[in-house]
C-alpha cells in the first residue's frame, strides 16, 4: 500500500514538474518572439538601415548574418554547453546579452547616422548571432529535459502563436499608416523604440526561463567533456535517419528563402508601399497566431507528416502564385492578393518550423540529441549562406520563377522526408 501510494506521489509531482515546466517554456518562448517581432531582420532592421542612412550593401546581409552566424559556430560551441550541468542558465544568460545588443541597436538610432550606424547595428547583429547559437542549442536540451516528448510540439506552437497575435497588432499599425509620420526624426524614434522595446523583451524572457525546473545530469557532462570536434559529425556516416532529415531540410530551406520574393512580386505588381509591407508583416502574424496551436498538437502525433503537409502548402501557395501573376486576370494588381499568399506560405512555413524542431528533439536519444542538432545546424547555416548567395547571382530572375523554383525543390524535399520513421511515442524513459 505504502509503495502505491508513493508510486502515485511520484507520479503527480513528475506532471506538476511537467505542467511547471511547459508553463514556463511557453512564457519564455512568447517573449524571445516578441522580440523578433519588434527587430524582425526581414523587416524592421532594414527600415532601421534605410532610416539611419547606412550604406545600402548592409541590408542585403542582415538575415545571412542572423541565422548563419547563429547555426554555423553551434558545432563549436555544442561542448560548452552540454558540459554544463544546468542549461537553462545558458539559455538565460544568452537571451540577457541578445536583449542588451537589441537595446544598443536602438541607442545606436537615437546618437548615430550614416555609415557608423550601419556598421554598428550590423556589428551588434553579429554579437547577436552568436548569442542566439548558444540559445538554440540549450534550449533544445531544455526541452527534451523537462517536458515530455507528447507535449513538445504544442508548447512551442503555442508561443509561437501567442507572438503572432502582436506581430498582427504591429501589422495593423503599420498597414493603417499609424507608424508612419511626415517628419523623418519622429519616424527614427519610433524605429528605435521598437528596438529598445525588442530588446526588453529578451530581458523578460532570460528571467522567466531561469525559473524552469530542470535535472543536473552529470554523466552527460562528464561524456561531453570527452568528445572530440569530429563527434559532431560522425551521425552523418552512421545514422542514415540523421542523412535524410538533413538532406529535407536543406531543401525546405526554400520556404524561408522564397518569402523576401514574395515582397519584390508585390512591388513589380506596383503595390509595393509601406502600407502594403504592414499586410506583409500582418499576414505572418496572423499565420503565427491560427498555425502555431494547430501545428504543434498535429506535430504531438507525427512531427514527420507536419514536416511534409505543410511543405507540401507551401510549395502549391508558391505554384499557384506564380500561374497567377502571368494569367491575365484583373484581381492579381490588387494590394492585397500577394499578401495572401504570402499568408498562405507562412502558415505553412510554421508548420515546417514546428514539425523539424520537434522531429529532431524525438528521434535524437538523450546521448545523441546534442551532436544530432548540432551537426545539422552546423551544417544547415552553411547552406543558408551557399542558397542565399546562389540566389543573389540569379538576382535578374524575375521573382514570380524565382519563386516556382523554390517550391520545386520543395516537394523534392516532401519526397525525401516521405523517407522518415515516425518518431512519436510515449514518453517513457528518455536516456535511451
Amino acid at each position: 500500500m505504502n509503495t502505491a501510494s508513493s508510486e502515485l506521489q511520484k507520479n503527480k509531482q513528475s506532471a506538476d514538474n511537467a505542467r511547471h515546466a511547459i508553463a514556463i517554456t511557453v512564457l519564455a518562448q512568447f517573449f524571445s518572439k516578441l522580440g523578433d517581432t519588434f527587430a524582425n531582420a526581414k523587416t524592421v532592421l532594414p527600415w532601421v538601415l534605410q532610416a539611419v542612412g547606412a550604406p545600402s550593401f548592409l541590408v542585403p546581409l542582415l538575415v545571412p548574418i542572423r541565422e548563419s552566424g547563429s547555426l554555423i559556430p553551434q558545432v563549436f560551441f555544442s561542448r560548452m554547453v552540454d558540459i554544463q550541468s544546468l542549461k537553462k542558465r545558458v539559455w538565460s544568460v544568452a537571451s540577457m546579452l541578445q536583449g542588451l545588443c537589441i537595446i544598443l541597436m536602438g541607442v545606436t538610432v537615437f546618437f548615430l547616422q550614416g555609415h557608423t550606424a550601419g556598421y554598428a547595428i550590423v556589428a551588434l547583429l553579429v554579437v547577436f548571432s552568436l548569442c542566439r547559437c548558444f540559445a538554440s542549442i540549450s534550449a533544445k536540451l531544455v526541452l527534451a529535459k523537462s517536458v515530455p516528448t507528447e507535449k513538445r510540439g504544442s508548447t512551442t506552437g503555442l508561443s509561437a502563436s501567442a507572438a503572432g497575435a502582436i506581430a498582427m497588432l504591429l501589422g495593423v499599425a503599420m498597414s493603417m499608416g499609424w507608424l508612419s509620420t511626415l517628419s523623418r526624426q519622429a519616424d527614427l524614434s519610433i524605429l528605435g523604440i521598437c528596438l529598445l522595446v525588442a530588446g526588453g523583451c529578451w530581458l523578460v524572457a532570460a528571467g522567466i526561463f531561469s525559473m524552469i525546473s530542470e535535472a543536473r545530469d552529470n554523466t552527460l557532462n562528464e561524456r561531453a567533456n570527452r568528445q572530440s570536434l569530429w563527434s559532431y559529425f560522425r551521425p552523418l556516416f552512421k545514422d542514415a535517419v540523421f542523412v535524410r532529415y538533413l538532406v529535407a531540410r536543406i531543401l525546405f530551406l526554400t520556404t524561408a528563402m522564397s518569402a523576401p520574393y514574395y515582397v519584390l512580386l508585390s512591388g513589380s505588381l506596383g503595390t509595393g508601399s509601406f502600407r502594403t509591407l504592414g499586410l506583409f508583416v500582418l499576414a505572418g502574424g496572423l499565420a503565427g497566431l491560427l498555425s502555431g496551436s494547430l501545428w504543434g498538437r498535429f506535430a504531438d502525433t507525427s512531427s514527420k507528416r507536419v514536416w511534409i503537409t505543410a511543405a507540401t502548402g507551401a510549395s502549391l501557395s508558391g505554384l499557384i502564385v506564380s500561374v497567377f501573376f502571368t494569367s491575365d486576370f484583373s484581381f492579381v494588381s490588387q494590394t492585397w492578393f500577394v499578401p495572401l499568399f504570402y499568408f498562405l506560405l507562412e502558415i505553412c512555413h510554421q508548420g515546417v518550423r514546428v514539425g523539424r524542431k520537434t522531429f529532431v528533439v524525438n528521434a535524437a536519444s538523450a546521448h545523441s540529441r546534442a551532436a544530432f542538432v548540432t551537426a545539422s545546424n552546423s551544417i544547415i547555416g552553411a547552406m543558408l549562406l551557399i542558397v542565399g548567395g546562389t540566389a543573389a547571382y540569379f538576382q535578374h530572375v524575375p521573382p514570380h520563377l524565382m519563386i516556382a523554383s523554390f517550391s520545386g525543390f520543395c516537394l523534392l524535399g516532401c519526397l525525401v522526408a516521405a523517407g522518415l520513421p515516425e518518431v512519436e511515442k510515449p514518453d517513457t524513459d528518455d536516456t535511451r
